[in-house]
């Protein structure tokens, strides 16, 4: 594989973690990943399991509409086997029928690590560097509807 289609690779594995959390293809998500994975913010992750990771995922998102994940300017170094993709996101998560603002946005940096398994690049970590947020955690976790 060239070093151009290790980079598209690269970046292709980091859209599939985006949409498939989006379209809530759980499944799929989880074979984005590596079997272990480092997942949070810079300075407060910890590594899981991909299965664990996932399911804490639905866990979160249970109640929540919808989300859209942007994930953008995919800067790309490969060494072998071995792959970081730092981007720029922004996603929007909504919630209706809740008290207050139903959208939560959030913005900043994702750091993918990745690895190359039986030529395929999974995962095996994903760093946020959160810059702004908008909107109310209410969307994440808020205990009541109302009609």
């Amino acid at each position: 594989m060239t070093t151009v289609d290790d980079r598209t690779a690269v970046i292709e594995a980091c859209t599939r973690f985006g949409w498939y959390m989006d379209i809530r293809d759980w499944d799929r998500l989880t074979g984005v990943f590596d079997d272990e994975v480092e997942w949070g913010a810079e300075g407060a992750s910890e590594k899981q399991p991909a299965a664990a990771l996932v399911d804490s995922f639905v866990k979160v998102f249970d109640g929540v509409d919808s989300t859209q994940h942007q994930i953008t300017d995919h800067l790309v170094d490969v060494e072998g086997d071995t792959a970081v993709c730092t981007t720029q996101y922004r996603v929007y998560h909504i919630r209706t029928g809740i008290l207050g603002d139903p959208v939560l946005m959030n913005a900043g940096r994702f750091r993918f690590e990745l690895a190359r398994r039986d030529g395929t690049w999974r995962v095996r970590a994903v760093i946020m560097t959160p810059t702004w947020s908008s909107g109310s955690m209410a969307v994440l976790g808020a205990p009541a509807r109302h009609e």
